[in-house]
């Protein structure tokens, strides 16, 4: 004879998970005095605050950083760097094979007052929008990287560099003069923005001088297109005002296993701001396919001007 006994199912309490550990986000109350100690008589400081954006600083995740506002008062090259330490937690994978270390490094040239600034605002341009970066009385914003597992900053003095320093030399190789000898005559471009901005020259891209106070979205397209995209936003002060500029790029550095793993530290810029008398070229990377026109149509690389349309360096956080 067959007997069931009843079995008693206890409710046992599975063991519970590890508590994830916390964010690592560094500390930016000591960034004002530590920062501020490093600019000796070359900039001043006028504060900072910690901000969102899209960037790149090894890699595409990147969207914390302080940003630091200070005012040049000399003309001159200057090189600016800091370094972070890397502090992963236990849960990452392999946390001992990543890089331990970083250094982020911005080259920043400063022109004399009345210095007329140019601007390539194009995806990917080395050093940024527009050299020099600002002019004596300008402000620039200066992006600190503050993601997680990013800590120690440590602030290196500002150092000056001669006038003739080989990689600024490279940053500096967008001037009036190179443009102006590419002109191919002015009718290959037709310059639709002609009361905000003079064609200087023209080779299928356009070389422009700002000669109006406003704000605008400047665009480059296609006769008989439309434009692509909402174009690049301006605010064009007077020629005595000053400007403010995002650094938007700085070289970076990983240190691995005893190698150095060499890139560009990114962080998104906005709205540009310029002043009567700079100057922006508009090459043929802004234009339109040649291949969507219509069957026989005439390729004219257009300058147009869209609606304003602001787009902040950041969101504050």
């Amino acid at each position: 004879m067959l007997r069931f006994f009843p079995v008693l199912l206890c409710a046992v309490p599975l063991a519970a998970d590890p508590a994830p550990e916390p964010k690592r986000v560094p500390d930016a109350a000591a960034f004002p005095k530590a920062f501020a100690a490093v600019l000796g008589d070359h900039f001043e400081y006028l504060g900072g605050e910690p901000g969102r954006t899209k960037g790149n600083a090894g890699s595409w995740a990147a969207e914390r950083f302080w940003y630091a506002k200070v005012r040049a008062r000399i003309p001159g090259k200057f090189v600016l760097t800091y370094r972070i330490r890397f502090e992963f937690p236990a849960r990452l994978a392999a946390p001992d094979l990543m890089s331990p270390a970083a250094e982020y490094t911005f080259r920043i040239a400063v022109g004399e007052a009345e210095t007329p600034r140019l601007f390539h605002p194009h995806p990917g341009v080395y050093g940024g929008a527009v050299y020099p970066h600002a002019n004596v009385g300008d402000t620039l914003l200066i992006p600190v990287h503050a993601d997680p597992f990013r800590v120690d900053h440590r602030f290196d003095p500002v150092r000056r560099v001669a006038d003739d320093d080989p990689l600024f030399r490279v940053l500096g190789e967008r001037t009036d003069a190179y443009f102006l000898k590419r002109d191919a005559g002015r009718p290959v471009v037709r310059n639709d923005a002609a009361d905000r901005l003079e064609l200087r020259a023209a080779w299928g891209g356009a070389y422009l001088e700002f000669t109006a106070a406003d704000t605008f979205n400047l665009v480059g397209r296609l006769a008989g297109m439309e434009p692509v995209g909402p174009g690049v936003p301006f605010r064009v002060r007077p020629r005595d005002r000053p400007v403010t500029t995002l650094l938007e790029v700085a070289g970076y550095v990983e240190s691995a296993g005893g190698s150095r793993l060499h890139g560009d530290s990114w962080a998104r810029r906005g709205t540009l701001e310029a002043r009567v008398g700079d100057r922006v070229v508009v090459d043929s990377a802004a234009f339109a396919a040649p291949h969507r026109l219509p069957p026989g149509a005439e390729i004219v690389p257009v300058v147009d001007f869209l609606p304003f349309r602001d787009v902040p360096h950041y969101a504050p956080r």
